[in-house]
């Protein structure tokens, strides 16, 4: 009976900065799949494309800034920021193994 009345109260709609931080590490785990490191959840397969890699890396990169700006704390934070340059170094580093027309030596698109 605790459940119900658990359910039946009323709660705090989902803040747009959770969200934000819901989807930055959604992306972060997506950008990983990309590198090749992990499976890709859909599939349970290793699939790489830097590509989308990086398009995954750009977009946590925007997202955290939003957050960082909406006033969340740095150590809430301080995971995922650790997470994007563990990805950007790996990103680099396989693109500079496989290196792509439309990059630059440092990783970014001309």
């Amino acid at each position: 009976m605790a459940e119900r009345e658990k359910e039946s109260q009323p709660r705090e709609p989902l803040r747009v900065t959770d969200l934000l931080l819901i989807s930055t590490a959604q992306l972060v785990q997506k950008a990983w799949a990309f590198l090749g490191t992990i499976s890709h959840p859909e599939t349970g397969t290793q699939h790489r494309d830097l590509d989308q890699a990086r398009l995954a890396i750009d977009a946590t990169e925007r997202l955290l800034d939003l957050v960082r700006r909406a006033g969340v704390p740095a150590d809430a934070l301080r995971d995922l920021e650790f997470q994007l340059a563990n990805l950007r170094i790996n990103y680099l580093a396989l693109r500079e193994k496989n290196p792509s027309p439309a990059s630059s030596p440092d990783g970014s698109r001309e």
